[in-house]
């Protein structure tokens, strides 16, 4: 089976899904685009007027996934973001996935309490946060028993983050679906004993184009489902 695809059988109820044993997300959702002729088109937009394609969006996320494993962070580890939203958001996320590091971006509206709780709970190794948040962040930084070894701005310091960019090493190994993660935000509930769950998604692809994913009783375009910690990531996707 050919790396980064996913194999679905729907000859069976509930359709059966195989992903190849290699398998990173940020091809389908990154470099997808490239290899699909949609190097030169806008996909990001921002508020001060600058235009960004997908072909410059892809060589950032290479470097941003270089800078993660040049601070030494290994795949599997776990890099809290506390992130604007902004292209470097973007970046940051699709750049660690693409390294093997596992992304999880909190609510930026918490209090330090919150912050400090998060990064001890999650055991993360790299903890990342926009200069609007550091009122929160860094009184948090100080409330821990044990800091984690990077903490970096995203901007506005020397070293900062976005100031360590080269390409991204061809032998960074991908996430692999079998990694535990931990994310943010409301957990799916858990379905009465001895039946399956079934779910309605709606998710936003990355290109300007809206599509809905229906339960697996259904044909699936997309699903994209993060599950708590100890369970994987399921990114499922089928031409229709």
């Amino acid at each position: 089976m050919q790396k980064n695809t996913v194999s679905i059988d729907t000859s069976v109820i509930p359709a059966k899904i195989e992903f190849a044993p290699e398998f990173n997300v940020a091809v389908s959702f990154i470099d997808r685009h490239l290899q699909e002729g949609r190097k030169d088109k806008v996909i990001i937009r921002e508020t001060g007027g600058e235009e960004i394609t997908y072909g410059q969006l892809a060589e950032r996320v290479n470097q941003s996934g270089n800078v993660l494993k040049n601070l030494g962070l290994n795949s599997g580890d776990r890099l809290l973001m506390m992130v604007k939203d902004s292209a470097e958001f973007f970046y940051l996320f699709w750049g660690a996935i693409k390294a093997g590091i596992i992304p999880v971006p909190l609510n930026t509206l918490l209090r330090a309490k919150d912050y400090a709780f998060m990064i001890e709970d999650s055991g993360c190794a790299a903890v990342i946060y926009s200069p609007e948040f550091r009122i929160e962040v860094e009184p948090a930084l100080e409330l821990l028993s044990a800091i984690p070894e990077i903490i970096l701005l995203t901007e506005g310091e020397s070293e900062c983050f976005l100031d360590q960019s080269s390409p991204l090493t061809q032998n960074s190994k991908p996430l692999r679906r079998t990694q535990p993660m931990t994310v943010s935000g409301s957990t799916l509930p858990e379905p009465p004993e001895g039946q399956k769950a079934r779910f309605t998604v709606t998710v936003t692809w990355l290109s300007p184009v809206n599509i809905t994913a229906k339960t697996h009783s259904e044909y699936v375009k997309t699903i994209f489902v993060f599950l708590p910690q100890n369970s994987f990531l399921l990114m499922v996707w089928e031409t229709v």
